[in-house]
This record gives C-alpha cells, sequence and structure tokens, in this order.
C-alpha cells in the first residue's frame, strides 16, 4: 500500500522553516494563544480531516481497507488531542522576545490578512478549487515570467522548504510502515532497514508531488498579496523570529505526528477487513 499525505499551506509553512530551539520558555497558555494567533489549530483540524479522505490516501479499491482507514484516522489523529500534545510539546521552545515580534507581527494588518488568507486556504471545501485555480495561476505566472514566481522560488530555496517537507513526509510514512509491522496483521515481518528502503523508494515520487503542491498552493493562497507585502511577509518568515517560531512548530508537530502516525499504522491493520463504521 503505497501511503501519501495531502499538503496543505499549514502543512508546508511547519516544516518549511528549520531553527535551533531557543533557550527560554514560554508557558503553555501563552504558546497556545499565539498558535491559533497564526491559525495554526485550523491546520491540526485540516490535517485531521485530510487523513480521513482514503481518496488521497489509498490506491486501491478495497471497501473494507478504505472503512478501516477512515476509522483508524478518526480514532488515532483527532483535532483537539493533536492540538494539546503540540502546545505541550512546544513548552520551553521559545524565548519571550520571540513570542513579542511574533506576536507584534501576526497583529498587524499585514500579519491578519496572511492569515486569513492561510486559514481560508487550508478549509479542506478549498481544496479541490485550490488545485485547479491555484494550477491555473501557476501557469500564468510561468508563462509571464512574472517576479512573483522569482520570490516563491527564492523564498523555497532559503527555508528549504522542499527538504524539509519530504523529510517529514518520509518520516510519517516510516511510522505507519512500522505501526502496520509491528501489529502481527501482515502475513510478513518488515525491519527497520527493510522499512526505510521502502520508504526510499517513494522519494523521488514524493519530491515532485510536494514541489508541484507547494507553487500551487502559494500560487493560490497569496494571489490578492500585493508584492510589497509578499515581500514583507517573506522577510519577517525568514527573520530569527520567524525561524524560531516555525522550527520550533515543525519539531513539536513532527514528534506528535510521528508517534500518532505509529499507532494509526498498527490500528489501520487491526481494523482491516471491516465493512462499515
Amino acid at each position: 500500500m503505497r501511503v501519501q499525505f495531502v499538503v496543505s499551506t499549514a502543512f508546508i509553512w511547519c516544516f518549511a522553516l528549520v531553527s535551533a530551539f531557543p533557550s527560554h520558555a514560554t508557558d503553555e497558555n501563552e504558546t497556545e494563544s499565539l498558535l491559533k494567533l497564526l491559525g495554526y489549530d485550523t491546520f491540526v483540524e485540516s490535517f485531521s480531516v485530510a487523513l480521513q479522505d482514503t481518496d488521497n490516501q489509498i490506491t486501491d479499491s478495497d471497501t473494507g481497507l478504505s472503512v478501516a482507514w477512515d476509522l483508524a484516522a478518526a480514532e488515532t489523529f483527532p483535532a483537539p488531542e493533536m492540538m494539546a500534545e503540540i502546545v505541550a510539546a512546544m513548552e520551553g521552545a521559545l524565548e519571550a522576545s520571540h513570542v513579542k515580534t511574533a506576536t507584534d507581527f501576526l497583529m498587524s494588518d499585514l500579519g491578519i490578512l496572511v492569515t486569513e488568507m492561510e486559514v481560508f486556504a487550508q478549509q479542506p471545501s478549498q481544496s479541490k478549487i485550490m488545485d485547479e485555480e491555484g494550477a491555473s495561476i501557476l501557469s500564468d505566472l510561468i508563462q509571464t515570467k512574472a517576479p512573483r514566481l522569482e520570490t516563491y522560488t527564492s523564498m523555497i530555496e532559503a527555508l528549504g522548504a522542499i527538504d524539509n517537507e519530504v523529510a517529514a513526509a518520509m518520516n510519517l510514512n516510516f511510522a505507519i510502515y512500522s505501526g502496520m509491522s509491528q501489529s502481527g496483521k501482515l502475513p510478513y515481518q518488515l525491519g527497520d532497514a527493510e522499512i526505510l528502503e521502502l520508504v526510499l523508494s517513494q522519494q523521488d515520487m514524493l519530491r515532485d508531488h510536494i514541489r508541484n503542491r507547494i507553487y500551487i498552493s502559494f500560487s493560490y493562497t497569496y494571489r490578492d498579496l500585493t508584492d510589497d507585502d509578499l515581500e514583507e511577509y517573506v522577510n519577517f518568515l525568514t527573520s530569527r523570529t520567524g525561524r524560531a517560531l516555525y522550527g520550533a512548530i515543525q519539531v513539536a508537530t513532527e514528534e506528535v505526528l510521528s508517534r500518532r502516525a505509529h499507532l494509526f499504522g498498527n490500528r489501520l491493520m487491526q481494523l482491516q477487513g471491516i465493512q462499515e463504521l
């Protein structure tokens, strides 16, 4: 079974930005408030919903497996619990100065605007629209050689967005396969080396898919943002504060999702063959 993941705008941001953890902590209430201010609770909810969309996850038409996937995803990826665990995992991750700077930006006119754009684009109802309109916008940017496309490319390269997203997806795939193997429900046992080889075989496919999805999602999400505002937003994202914030989110989110992905793989195998919820 080939496991793939739906790439949302917030998912791209949280895994695209890498930084070391600063030393001075904020408390959980402050962290939760900051995450909600940038719309991260919407991402977690959208991610949970996306994982229950079997059309995006399973390449065959096995009804029992599809039902098992939906049920296992609902059990192991509940949005409220994931959000609480991410907040807890970020304890001690951010300096107070970074929280203040990030809060000031997110409460500015531009910060509010881009958050609204990202939250809107993350809605499950926008998925198909983003695919179609985002691809069309991207095509126009390429044909006209628009400067905005160069900004997106520079941003992606500066943040290492594609490499980080590929690594995150592969880590999740590894955790799912590991959980499946350890369930005892497979007709064979896969060791870590075999699972790694399987995951690595998907790397080129994942990279092509993710690269395309990043450009499409950026093109759609920020389509109404002026070039000057986009440049200012990129400056925030690549600043020390932006890297610290999204780097902390990246580490915490990957920790939570990898642990739950292992449980998901195990539970999927236990429920395989069920015909209805």
